[in-house]
């Protein structure tokens, strides 16, 4: 079952349909690109049009999450490397 929820994104409400228990995470994630929309309002000013923020907003928080994914790789190979050497080390140490 699905319900309704107000979002609000540069100062404009939205009613959106969600899944039952995900008001509190869409909510979140409306919130976060809200925050990215304010930042583009406030760096380029009123001159700006409303889509271009919105885009412009958009690349921006995908950006951001393009930056977290890769450093998540990277610390995900990071460990492996770490327990596969530890597995080394252990099973020289059994060896022995």
């Amino acid at each position: 079952m699905a319900s309704e929820i107000e979002v609000k994104i540069g100062n404009k409400p939205y009613r959106l349909a969600v899944d039952d228990g995900q008001e509190n995470r869409v909510r979140s994630v409306a919130s976060t690109f809200d925050t990215f929309v304010k930042k583009m309002q406030s760096a380029g000013g009123s001159s700006m049009e409303r889509d271009r923020i919105l885009v412009l907003a958009g690349i921006m928080m995908a950006d951001e999450f393009q930056n977290w994914k890769e450093e998540t790789e990277i610390e995900e190979r990071t460990l492996e490397g770490f327990h596969n050497s530890l597995a080394d080390r252990l099973e020289k140490l059994l060896d022995l």
